[in-house]
């Protein structure tokens, strides 16, 4: 049973290389895309993937909510697995307007003082303009 696992474990991992690269036919569109990488989150949890699970996380926290919350992959994941997708999407925005705050704040003219924003504040801009575009 052990060996039939690491063959699956191999071939997912191998036809993931092949989407992430966007090498015909194996990537169709990005809706596509977000499918296979729900599925082998789901499949990685499910029976033990460690690897799989950690490749397909990674590779999806690029993208958007809206695009796998309505996959059925994704209802059938537990909820810790849930939480720990969104949050870590959240610190990845968190870190792109971070980057983004301080690659701007060296164009700032004038000597107007610097408005201080709270975290509340930080957390519901990226929201808004990442997760409801």
């Amino acid at each position: 049973m052990k060996c039939i696992r690491q063959k699956c474990e191999e071939w997912l991992l191998t036809e993931l290389e092949f989407i992430t690269a966007k090498v015909p036919p194996h990537y169709v569109d990005v809706e596509n895309n977000v499918r296979y990488l729900v599925k082998c989150v789901y499949y990685g949890e499910k029976y033990g993937i460690r690897k799989l699970y950690e490749t397909a996380f990674k590779n999806l926290l690029p993208f958007k909510l809206k695009r796998y919350i309505e996959n059925e992959y994704y209802h059938m994941l537990p909820e810790k697995n849930k939480r720990e997708l969104v949050e870590k999407r959240l610190c990845q925005i968190e870190e792109d307007v971070s980057k983004y705050t301080h690659n701007t704040s060296a164009f700032t003219f004038g000597s107007q003082p610097k408005r201080e924003s709270s975290p509340i504040n930080e957390i519901r801009c990226s929201l808004s303009s990442h997760l409801f575009q």
